[in-house]
């Protein structure tokens, strides 16, 4: 059977595992020699660093919140403060199997820990030595950075079997792979469905966007 075809199958089913899914991507992927389409699979099942390029679904919109012990979690809320940190949106890059295994575990709220450098700077802001996190709603968010990634494979897995790259079973011809290699709308998916989309997305007007 193809791979390729067998990949799309997988896709298309909701209830199917997304790492089943990411692994069977990084096979293609890897037999295909296609580097950049490698490289997001390792970051979806490893976690981004701070370096990487965040993909846009990434993007969430959550609250910093800070405990105060006696009177539990508050929402930090300072007016008028352009503080980079204090912006609502959050890069999740937390692993794929991370998040899967939090969104199982804790439908409510996902804490994200902040950079020492961060947390020092919001407890000079606050005069207050509370510990600080990002939050967001695991419900929603994960949710959709999981289906997010799901869409991804599936449509790159129609777009190698438009251009007849299809391979059987764990094996592609030579020809497959040559197309792979060479044909520019498949060399260039990943950016154009994850880098270019980040760049024309952060051009909105930051105060539309938050």
């Amino acid at each position: 059977m193809s791979i390729v075809l067998e990949l799309q199958n997988e896709a298309m089913k909701s209830d199917k595992d997304i790492l089943t899914i990411l692994r069977m991507a990084l096979v293609v992927a890897t037999k295909l020699d296609l580097n950049d389409f490698v490289e997001w699979i390792n970051n979806e099942l490893k976690g981004y660093q701070t370096t990487d390029t965040i993909p846009i679904y990434r993007k969430v919109k959550g609250l910093i919140k800070y405990s105060n012990g006696s009177d539990g979690w508050q929402e930090l809320r300072i007016e008028n403060n352009n503080n980079e940190v204090l912006k609502h949106t959050i890069d999740v890059t937390n692993s794929i199997p991370s998040l899967s295994a939090l969104d199982s575990k804790n439908p409510n709220c996902l804490l994200l820990n902040l950079t020492g450098e961060t947390v020092t700077t919001l407890r000079n802001i606050t005069g207050s030595n509370s510990d600080f996190y990002k939050t967001l709603s695991t419900t929603s968010s994960i949710t959709d950075i999981i289906e997010q990634v799901r869409t991804i494979i599936l449509e790159w897995s129609l777009m190698l079997e438009k251009n007849c790259v299809l391979g059987s079973d764990l094996t592609f011809t030579k020809d497959e792979i040559e197309i792979a290699k060479t044909n520019p709308e498949i060399i260039n998916y990943i950016n154009n469905a994850i880098i270019n989309k980040n760049i024309t997305n952060n051009q909105t007007p930051q105060n539309n966007y938050n």
